[in-house]
């Protein structure tokens, strides 16, 4: 009997450890890796979207877009496939969202026109289009005012004109000879040097006199 006791007893130990284990086993390690992958979580809506079933594709995509364990070409991917989810559901701006949010991380994207349909490809073009000139807006906002240059004034150009007008008719009023003095002949110009060195010499003496 006392045989028995011990055994049930042991038993039980045994079986309420096994429920501890079993208990652990799928609280803490079975979620673990029953969590799906941004990359598998992708393909899921990719396939639900080929198989028509749109609900349930843009939800998976819509999981796996913000996933870090993506890279850019899978969230090209997911967005691509959500936007044209969106539009199959008649969800215009939702679709537009998804290729505006495409566009901010693959700005040169292109659509495949053989793969995608001519709605999706329009959307993407208007998208882009809308994105080129909201962006020239804002370089022409922060672009700094142009400043005027100012003509310079020809006033100073015309002084210097007539101080020059002057001086060259005071040079010519000193050395041009008087009435009483006979002027050299036009053929004996070239021997008329000495003429008007005397003239300038007599102006110098004159000066020096005074």
């Amino acid at each position: 009997m006392h045989f028995i006791t011990k055994l049930s007893e042991s038993t039980l130990f045994k079986t309420i450890a096994f429920n501890l284990i079993a208990v652990f086993m799928f609280t803490f390690v079975v979620p673990v890796h029953s969590q799906d992958t941004g990359a598998q979580l992708l393909r899921e809506g990719i396939r639900l979207y080929e198989a028509g079933e749109l609900d349930e594709a843009i939800a998976k995509l819509s999981s796996c877009v913000d996933r870090a364990d993506l890279n850019t070409e899978q969230k090209t991917e997911a967005y691509k496939y959500l936007a044209q989810a969106y539009m199959a559901r008649d969800l215009r701006d939702q679709a537009k969202q998804a290729v505006e949010r495409l566009l901010t991380i693959m700005p040169k994207y292109k659509p495949d026109p053989i793969q995608n349909r001519p709605q999706y490809i329009e959307l993407v073009e208007k998208v882009k289009q809308e994105q080129q000139s909201k962006e020239a807006q804002r370089k022409e906002a922060v672009k700094p005012p142009v400043v005027p240059v100012k003509k310079k004034s020809n006033r100073t150009k015309w002084i210097l004109i007539g101080a020059g007008v002057v001086v060259g008719v005071v040079l010519a009023a000193n050395l041009w000879p008087s009435g009483d003095e006979e002027l050299p002949p036009p053929q004996r110009f070239q021997q008329s040097k000495n003429y008007w060195l005397r003239r300038l010499d007599r102006n110098n003496q004159i000066s020096l006199d005074k």
